[in-house]
């Protein structure tokens, strides 16, 4: 069995990004979990963690820094 190869730290951290933005706009930031989060961006809870240390870091690169910059 061919094992696919391990995804890069930045291919992670897009993919938590991208996912952690669709759940934070539809479900907000209380109803949004961490596992929800790695589980639709299709990587375990412990590479969400070690690129982005807490849940709050994480909405704050997903969601509020991207709005500080447009303003």
């Amino acid at each position: 069995m061919v094992r696919p190869s391990p995804r890069s730290a930045a291919q992670v951290q897009n993919l938590v990004l991208t996912a952690a933005r669709e759940l934070f706009a539809a479900q907000g930031y209380e109803r949004t979990t961490t596992r929800d989060i790695a589980k639709r961006a299709a990587v375990t809870p412990s590479q969400l963690f070690a690129q982005f240390g807490t849940k709050a870091a994480l909405f704050e690169q997903a969601a509020i820094t991207p709005y500080a910059d447009v303003v």
